[in-house]
């Protein structure tokens, strides 16, 4: 499954990120490209 977080280097995005990103495709957007 293809998931998007929206504010995913943020403390609890980046934990989903991390999480999800075992069993599915994450794409993390960001406000600052250097994080995303």
């Amino acid at each position: 499954m293809k998931i998007a977080i929206l504010g995913g280097t943020g403390s609890i995005g980046e934990g989903l990120a991390l999480r999800w990103a075992v069993k599915h495709e994450v794409f993390v957007g960001s406000r600052k490209l250097e994080k995303a």
